[in-house]
């Protein structure tokens, strides 16, 4: 009996450190998701400003062309 407990008491314990693993895993992949979205929405609002940029040069090229 006392044999069966020690390796329940090992089980368990292997049990909760890997919960604990998992669970920084899941918290560093949530923060770097967090991360990349920021970034991705830092990209997007770039690419606005580029688009808005180009139509801004394209219209006064338009306008030079009709002169």
């Amino acid at each position: 009996i006392v044999e069966k407990e020690n390796v329940l008491k090992q089980a368990r314990r292997t049990y909760e450190e890997s919960e604990r693993s998992l669970k920084s895993i899941c918290n560093s992949v949530e923060q770097e998701n967090n991360e990349l979205e920021e970034e991705f929405k830092s990209v997007q609002a770039h690419q606005t400003t580029l688009i808005k940029q180009y139509h801004l040069i394209f219209i006064k090229f338009e306008v030079n062309l009709q002169d």
